[in-house]
């Protein structure tokens, strides 16, 4: 069985959300792992899509809709196609938003705590917004202003997919709020039975920067890495909470300035402020919000004012 339905983002606004959603349904078939990358890893893709269903799917539930999800097929640009190729005009679409802004910062933090990242947030967007209009193509795993850029990522579907296939989720008013009205409004878009899952409301696992700590000791000359490891439900009973620790012995001059640089730039705030979110959305984001606006069928005015 092939996909009918894939869930393509926007990355940081609530897809694992949204997959544990769907997969906790009895007529939904989610693919597993999570995200298979299939339609923006060339690699995979190239290995066809015989290899992607017998690897995917292989051994998951008989079910009436099947499906998968993987934010980078929102992003990177020439997933649409590949996704009409392969799996035909009819498929449906489920797209999460955010504030762009908000997002942004999500992923920052998302990129500190896996230590791809050690920049202020300012100099990361202004430097981002330097390439972009430069004409440089942004590379996974950045792209925080590019990746906010959500007409341009859904124009691309909408070339290929008609819109009544394509269902918008508002990931402050939804996901956040009233995932039990979500649940019933994502069943009812695949025609599936309406009925409550179990286990609402659902929280994401993503790496938490709170957890990770880098320091440099000079008298030893070591840099110190600790990982605590959150662990949750049956998995506690073989694998407790506990801080793992990283010890680098003579590190080299790039580990102590990027340990440096950590320390000074992890933001403690979970979120940006409603007067950062609206000046950075304003800053980065104006135009192709009002573009949006004609696409997406909730009010997203907030997000600038």
């Amino acid at each position: 069985m092939l996909p009918d339905f894939l869930c393509i983002g926007a990355q940081k606004s609530g897809t694992t959300t949204i997959w544990h959603i769907l997969n906790a349904h009895k007529d939904i078939c989610m693919a597993w792992p999570r995200e298979t990358r299939f339609f923006c890893d060339n690699h995979l893709y190239n290995e066809g899509v015989v290899k992607y269903e017998t690897k995917f799917f292989a051994g998951r539930k008989s079910a009436k809709r099947v499906g998968e999800k993987c934010p980078e097929y929102l992003f990177v640009p020439d997933t649409a196609k590949k996704i009409f190729d392969a799996l035909g005009e009819k498929t449906q679409f489920i797209i999460s938003l955010r504030s762009p802004a908000q997002r942004a910062f999500s992923h920052y933090r998302h990129n500190m705590a896996m230590m791809r990242e050690c920049r202020p947030f300012t100099e990361v967007l202004e430097n981002e917004a330097k390439q972009l209009k430069q004409g440089e193509v942004i590379e996974p795993p950045f792209g925080y202003i590019s990746r906010g850029m959500y007409s341009v990522q859904i124009k691309r579907y909408l070339q290929r997919f008609d819109k009544k296939n394509i269902l918008f989720i508002s990931f402050e008013n939804e996901i956040l709020k009233d995932q039990a009205s979500l649940a019933i409004k994502l069943y009812g878009f695949l025609g599936v039975d309406q009925v409550l899952p179990n286990g609402l409301p659902f929280k994401s696992g993503h790496p938490k920067l709170e957890m990770l700590s880098m320091n440099f000791h000079s008298e030893s000359n070591t840099v110190v890495v600790s990982q605590k490891k959150e662990v949750s439900g049956w998995r506690k009973l073989f694998h407790p909470n506990q801080n793992v620790d990283e010890i680098i012995h003579n590190p080299s001059k790039q580990l102590i300035d990027y340990t440096t640089a950590f320390n000074k730039n992890k933001p403690e705030q979970y979120t940006l402020s409603k007067e950062e979110e609206i000046s950075f959305n304003r800053q980065y984001f104006k135009e192709d919000i009002e573009k949006l606006k004609a696409i997406v069928d909730w009010d997203i005015s907030n997000w600038l004012q």
